[in-house]
């Protein structure tokens, strides 16, 4: 029979905060070297990396963008708006899936 997640059931779930602080404070913890935040870029940085992804690609998508430029979710959001407002980048197809597409005479195009 296969399992699926609508059929599986708790009767009860056993939690012990006691334990857990026991082991917590015999836990060595340490800082991580790399930090969950977007890379701090300048517009010209962001326009360099951009201009070498369209020049193999036809349009961006905004995880991509997240991804060449190390971004965050937000901030990739933002730059896109940003990118957008200024007419250097065109927003294409469906509202929760946009594609960006190069505005004629920016980025090679």
């Amino acid at each position: 029979k296969e399992i699926r997640a609508e059929s599986i059931q708790f009767k009860s779930v056993a939690f012990r905060p006691n334990s857990v602080k026991k082991e917590l404070s015999t836990t060595r913890f340490v800082r991580a070297a790399h930090k969950n935040h977007s890379k701090s870029r300048s517009e010209t940085e962001i326009d360099k990396l951009i201009n070498i992804y369209f020049s193999t690609h036809e349009y961006i998508t905004r995880l991509e963008f997240q991804q060449v430029c190390r971004f965050t979710k937000g901030t990739a959001n933002r730059r896109l708006t940003e990118m957008v407002k200024a007419g250097k980048l065109k927003k294409e197809g469906l509202d929760r899936f946009p594609i960006y597409v190069p505005v004629p005479g920016n980025y090679k195009k």
